[in-house]
């Protein structure tokens, strides 16, 4: 597999459908990164290389949901935000200012 080809972005799509609907289902602390790789068909290795660990994978599906509400829609994304258990707080944050990122 070539660095940066197209097979890069396909493993890395599928591993962000699997992680967005088994965390979407069960929630962050359920899912295991096994799970998601399975679900994927990528190896475990993938996710360490492309988001750093589970937490940075979980963060990249909540940051594509947050970018997605403009063409969602407000009652669409809550409930996406909701059925992923982002805290309440946040939530609010982000669908009253969708543009705006908290620095870290």
């Amino acid at each position: 597999m070539a660095r940066g080809g197209p097979d890069v972005a396909e493993t890395r799509a599928r591993l962000l459908d699997a992680a967005r609907r088994l965390f979407a289902e069960r929630g962050f602390e359920d899912v295991t990164v096994r799970e998601i790789c399975r679900e994927a068909g990528a190896n475990l290795a993938l996710v360490n290389y492309y988001f750093g660990d589970k937490l940075g994978l979980y963060l990249e599906v909540v940051n594509q949901a947050i970018a997605s509400i403009p063409t969602l829609g407000l009652q669409r994304a809550a409930e996406f935000l909701a059925a992923m258990n982002v805290p309440a707080e946040i939530a609010v944050r982000t669908l009253v200012y969708p543009h705006r990122r908290r620095a870290n």
